[in-house]
């Protein structure tokens, strides 16, 4: 459940969560007043609404800043200029009537990539919540396929962005009902910024 956001001081590097991209020439230490200096030419944040989830991420010691607040509220809020955004297993948990504003704001925001993954959430998998007892009948999904909102959304127009990658995987396997969630990832960067390119982090399948 992270949306997450990092900005590159120069072009000189890449920073990447694939195994098999280079590890980015930086190091992290901790000052005595507990706040992370930064050494390298990157700074990475990071919102979720979870506060066990930024336990998690604090424990890495890879973000400079973590923000426990809503993907809408952590993109309107945040003064500094971003980069790069990167969205994994987190769209699922937006209301349907949210999606658009979302998807508007990762490109409003970001200045030079977006990588995301949107979750086939089927619809047996509530039912087998609301069977099992992990939700309630008759409340709202928990999870929300939004496959079909993101392929109406496409592309925005006149802003520079073009889609470099789109590739469907299995994502994974719920502990609590045993369905399978396959995901579709989407890789977005700026055309007009010749430095980002080498930095895709998924195959062009399109």
């Amino acid at each position: 459940m992270l949306a997450q956001s990092q900005k590159y001081m120069t072009h000189a590097a890449s920073v990447s969560t694939t195994p098999s991209s280079s590890p980015p020439n930086t190091s992290h230490a901790n000052g005595s007043n507990g706040a992370k200096e930064t050494r390298g030419n990157y700074r990475l944040l990071g919102c979720d609404i979870s506060s066990g989830m930024l336990d998690v991420c604090r424990e890495t010691g890879l973000y400079d800043s973590l923000h426990q607040a809503t993907m809408h509220s952590a993109l309107m809020n945040l003064t500094e200029p971003i980069d790069h955004v990167v969205c994994s297993s987190a769209l699922q948990h937006i209301e349907p009537e949210m999606f658009s504003f979302i998807m508007v704001l990762f490109f409003l925001r970001a200045s030079k990539s977006i990588t995301l993954s949107v979750e086939e959430i089927p619809d047996v998998y509530n039912e087998n919540l609301i069977k099992t007892g992990h939700i309630k009948a008759g409340s709202m999904a928990p999870n929300s396929n939004h496959v079909g909102a993101m392929e109406a959304f496409g592309v925005p127009e006149g802003l520079g962005w073009r889609l470099v990658s789109k590739e469907r995987v299995f994502s994974w396997a719920s502990p609590k009902t045993g369905d399978r969630i396959y995901s579709t990832y989407y890789r977005f960067e700026r055309s007009d910024d010749g430095g980002v390119g080498s930095y895709t982090m998924f195959r062009s399948v399109i």
